[in-house]
């Protein structure tokens, strides 16, 4: 099947089209815990005593983590439902023949495991130096580091997906064209 056959709602029970949707969802419920995951309170990704500021002697880098985590999850929550979208309207192998979708996988993959592993990091050392942290915010918390590492690795697998379903989109456009 040439990639101009392709596109429509079908597109969305494809392997790629189905990581799309869940990465779109992934990055959707991340947003999510992070603005009303403590009981309608905002999470933060690394500021552990709930107060957002580049100063604290905790945790250095809290402020780094924040910008780092709200930017990711805010950045993917627009392009995997824009790629989504695009397959659509332009069919998936027209998108997975170039570089772009994987790019995007294999940045998405390294920011959201970076987000995760910090925001694990900064909550895990805040529970050995304050005490005054309720175990609730430790558990919102925890959800969205572990959530952002799962959507992470589901970026890197999708990455390593696309590079091969580039190979095989231009090995039969290699062998249309010599007329194979």
């Amino acid at each position: 099947m040439s990639y101009h056959e392709e596109g429509g709602l079908g597109e969305l029970c494809s392997i790629g089209g189905g990581f799309k949707l869940i990465e779109s969802v992934a990055s959707i419920i991340c947003c999510m815990l992070h603005r009303i995951g403590n009981r309608g309170q905002q999470i933060f990704f690394g500021a552990t005593d709930m107060i957002l500021h580049s100063q604290d002697d905790r945790y250095e880098t809290e402020a780094d983590t924040e910008i780092i985590g709200s930017g990711t999850v805010t950045a993917f929550a627009i392009i995997s439902p824009l790629l989504l979208m695009t397959y659509i309207a332009e069919g998936r192998s027209a998108v997975q023949r170039t570089f772009m979708d994987a790019v995007f996988s294999l940045a998405g993959g390294g920011l959201f495991l970076a987000t995760g592993g910090m925001t694990c990091f900064a909550w895990n050392n805040a529970l050995t130096t304050n005490a005054n942290i309720g175990r609730r915010d430790y558990e919102a918390a925890g959800a969205l580091g572990v959530m952002s590492l799962a959507t992470g690795v589901l970026y890197i697998i999708d990455f390593f997906y696309l590079m091969y379903r580039r190979s095989v989109i231009l090995e039969q456009e290699e062998m249309e064209q010599n007329g194979y």
